[in-house]
């Protein structure tokens, strides 16, 4: 377990042990004693040490996650309820109508300091399927900032406008909202230039199907749509890339159990969206580098090779 932790989180790593002879009994045994000089991996023996180390990672804004063999749950079943309940104090309490927050919408299980999650998972600060909704329930003028990446691509056009008005309603004056999401134009253009590596996050399949795959997908890795080479090259020629999109989510198989993308995002049609909304100054960006320093973190931009970035202020 230490080894996996070592090797594949690229944060922080804090090891609790009452008994320092086995931490160093421990270390010593799985190889890890040089690691120990790494600045990524903190070392505590008493809850005091642990409590104190907590304080300082949520202080810089760290996610907490508690993890322990089933030996350690037996031999230190009180202790962790204790840790469980230090890291659960950091999270934010139930939203009051009428205060300010920033948002992040469509994040999954994301968690972060001081933000409010949007999605249609349980637990979500706000449980909204955003394919089935009126409005959202946040007073007027509330939002500090708002995010969003690679959500949209999951709606439609319909009601991603219906978001960008709830946004632009719920989001203070000069509050900035910045989204992420696959960027249609980078795709076609990867499958005009045979460029098969841009499509590496999807099922692999000819470059045609990854395509239509980008825009229509179906549970994951089961691929998108099917339609022969020569079709998508007639579409592409003498198609808008608006229509080509529209054509691509026709083909979509509507009984299967689960889609997740059913739509195409390029910069000219949001910045047409977010104009509609009301919204301003709207850019198209690039990779962590928002006008917002907090938006310019590590947890926030993802996917630099597939995606468009837009940011906009109300």
């Amino acid at each position: 377990m230490l080894h996996f932790f070592y090797d594949n989180c690229p944060g922080k790593i804090v090891l609790y042990e009452p008994s320092l002879e086995n931490i160093k009994y421990t270390l010593t045994r799985v190889l890890l004693i040089n690691e120990l000089r790494d600045e990524r991996i903190y070392l505590a023996t008493t809850m005091s040490e642990l409590n104190k180390i907590l304080d300082e990672l949520m202080d810089t804004r760290h996610n907490i996650y508690l993890t322990a063999n089933e030996f350690y749950q037996n031999k230190y079943c009180d202790d962790i309820k204790l840790i469980q309940t230090k890291i659960n104090s950091y999270k934010l309490t139930t939203y009051k109508k009428g205060e300010n927050l920033k948002l992040n919408i469509g994040p999954g299980h994301w968690v972060y300091k001081d933000w409010r999650t949007m999605d249609c998972y349980r637990n979500a600060d706000f449980e909204i399927d955003l394919r089935d909704f009126d409005k959202f329930d946040i007073e007027d003028n509330c939002i500090e900032k708002a995010f969003s990446s690679h959500c949209f691509e999951h709606i439609t056009d319909e009601d991603i406008q219906k978001v960008f008005d709830e946004l632009y309603r719920t989001m203070k004056k000069g509050a900035i909202l910045r989204f992420s999401c696959p960027d249609a134009e980078k795709a076609i253009n990867a499958y005009k230039n045979n460029d098969i590596n841009w499509f590496s996050w999807l099922k692999q399949a000819p470059i045609h199907e990854m395509l239509l795959n980008v825009f229509v997908s179906y549970e994951k890795f089961a691929g998108g749509p099917i339609a022969s080479k020569d079709e998508v090259d007639e579409k592409l020629n003498t198609l808008t890339i608006d229509d080509f999109i529209k054509w691509c989510v026709s083909l979509k198989d509507t009984t299967r159990p689960y889609i997740a993308h059913t739509n195409g995002i390029y910069f000219e049609k949001m910045q047409n969206m977010l104009k509609k909304s009301g919204f301003t100054n709207i850019t198209k960006s690039d990779y962590m580098k928002s006008k917002d320093e907090e938006l310019r973190d590590e947890h926030f931009d993802k996917y630099p090779e597939i995606s468009l970035y837009v940011e906009c202020e109300k």
